[in-house]
């Protein structure tokens, strides 16, 4: 990631699924004007380019949720029909969170209701 002259950031990613994961995510909190989701900062989406694979987003500052490379749109991760795996996804990521894990799970039920899965909350993307 690359701040701008214009108090921007650019995003590069280096494979195209993770790209149009993130672009469809960040496309999806555009077209409900989001950019804050349950008192977290949102990137808002200014631009990007399908060949580049680049994403132009405006710099947001804690509180914050970032990072939408891992977010599936209108539909689940396909291995998330596996309920062992999901436990453990879901263990793991309250270890992490420790008393904040409620939040967090709040946050990600916020975004299912709109048709985001988010499998990547870990402390550095999620910062409150």
């Amino acid at each position: 990631m690359w701040a701008t002259t214009r108090k921007t950031a650019i995003k590069a990613l280096g494979w195209k699924a993770t790209y149009q994961r993130e672009v469809a995510a960040y496309e999806r909190l555009a077209e409900r004007q989001l950019t804050k989701l349950h008192g977290l900062n949102v990137p808002e989406l200014l631009g990007y380019d399908d060949e580049l694979l680049t994403i132009e987003m405006t710099i947001v500052r804690p509180p914050f949720l970032l990072d939408f490379g891992k977010a599936y749109v209108d539909r689940q991760p396909p291995y998330w029909d596996d309920p062992q795996l999901v436990a453990n996804a879901h263990e793991e990521w309250a270890s992490l969170f420790d008393d904040r894990w409620p939040d967090v799970v709040a946050l990600l039920g916020a975004m299912e209701s709109m048709g985001i899965y988010y499998v990547d909350p870990r402390p550095g993307n999620i910062v409150f």
